[in-house]
């Protein structure tokens, strides 16, 4: 797991025909679980501004929690075929 608020190490192009895609997705979710479970009660009421829009933060991960779940339709047969 990554530490909170440290982005994950970039896996660079040169390396993606020996590494499984799904190292970078499993690297992506311990960077945001980590960011959740670090964030403090202030964090999760203060508004945070993202592509233009604002909302509290409790509604940021709501949201990402959502647009995971929509998502993962499309990522599990990807990682299927070349994990």
């Amino acid at each position: 797991m990554t530490q909170a608020g440290t982005p994950p190490a970039a896996i660079p192009r040169s390396t993606w025909p020996t590494r499984r895609p799904s190292d970078f997705i499993v690297k992506s979710f311990d960077f945001a679980v980590a960011a959740v479970q670090n964030m403090s009660p202030a964090a999760m009421s203060a508004e945070a501004e993202l592509f233009g829009m604002k909302r509290a933060g409790w509604k940021w991960v709501i949201g990402v929690q959502e647009h995971t779940a929509w998502t993962l339709g499309q990522t599990v047969p990807y990682l299927r075929m070349n994990a």
